[in-house]
């Protein structure tokens, strides 16, 4: 991997992560279908698991998801409660 292709993956994981604060999971899967390739998606895997910090609590780094929201957005996504 170059240099350009790091910095397209660091460009991705830091969108990824703004965006999947502030758009629902339907928005932000149309987004990575359109702005990146396959293997960026497979790439991206590693990349945003490698920038989460292994020595904080799960649920700490997670508190700011609006569960409610989330059980929705699956429910009627899959027509099934979370």
């Amino acid at each position: 991997m170059d240099a350009d292709e790091l910095a397209r993956l660091e460009w991705l994981a830091q969108e990824m992560a703004c965006r999947v604060r502030d758009y629902d999971p339907i928005a932000n899967g149309r987004w990575l279908q359109a702005t990146t390739t396959p293997d960026e998606r497979w790439q991206l895997l590693f990349v945003m698991a490698a920038a989460i910090p292994t020595d904080v609590p799960w649920k700490h780094l997670t508190r700011w998801v609006d569960l409610p929201a989330v059980d929705a957005l699956v429910a009627e996504r899959f027509g099934r409660a979370a």
